[in-house]
């Protein structure tokens, strides 16, 4: 079996990097062990949907290889561009908890576009706009997957609460790495695999 993975630091294992074998750890490694499935986890810290999207619709990714598929969709608020200087997908937040001028993650950020981020966040991002965003790329992945036929599982971060997620991170107790850092511990990855196995036995009895 293949399984596919795509999202931010919650699936990645963000918090973990410090721990021995973190990416053992993660709830993603945990579900292909549990099938003795080869796992491909395109999740990368901090990204935004688009990057999730792009994955999908934009890299030219054959997805008929996967047996089941597992996409996480992060804060609405984050989005992405492509930097010509460093030949790469950048992302920035309107999130004033993520970014602010005093916040080192945007040392290196030309400081007019710091400028444009934050003007941006304060005058023309809304939560209609960012509901709306994300509803659109729920909507858009679910009409892909179905229509490949295979077995999906969509989670979610965001603390809106439009979406019918399969799992929402925002609501689900799990172990977190401290009061500070709200990212699941190893022991959280452990709650979260279990619980997304519970809901994929529901979901698709024949997987098991």
């Amino acid at each position: 079996m293949k399984l596919y993975f795509d999202g931010d630091s919650f699936t990645y294992g963000g918090a973990l990097h410090d721990q021995t074998h973190s990416l053992e750890h993660r709830w993603s490694k945990r579900i292909c062990n549990y099938f003795g499935a080869e796992e491909t986890n395109l999740s990368k810290n901090g990204v935004s949907n688009d990057h999730v999207l792009r994955h999908l619709f934009a890299d030219g990714r054959n997805l008929e290889q996967y047996d089941i598929i597992f996409i996480q969709l992060t804060f609405p608020q984050r989005f992405h561009f492509w930097d010509n200087k460093k030949n790469k997908w950048r992302t920035y937040s309107t999130r004033s908890l993520e970014w602010s001028r005093d916040n080192n993650k945007l040392h290196n950020l030309d400081p007019k576009f710091i400028d444009f981020i934050n003007y941006y966040a304060d005058h023309y991002y809304t939560d209609k706009l960012g509901m709306t965003n994300e509803l659109i790329a729920y909507n858009s992945i679910v009409s892909h997957l179905k229509l490949l036929g295979k077995p999906f599982f969509i989670s979610g971060l965001s603390n809106y609460g439009h979406i019918k997620y399969d799992l929402s991170f925002s609501k689900f107790k799990y172990m977190t790495v401290s009061k500070q850092d709200l990212h699941p511990s190893i022991l959280g990855h452990q709650q979260i695999a279990k619980k997304v196995l519970s809901i994929l036995r529901n979901k698709y009895e024949d997987l098991f």
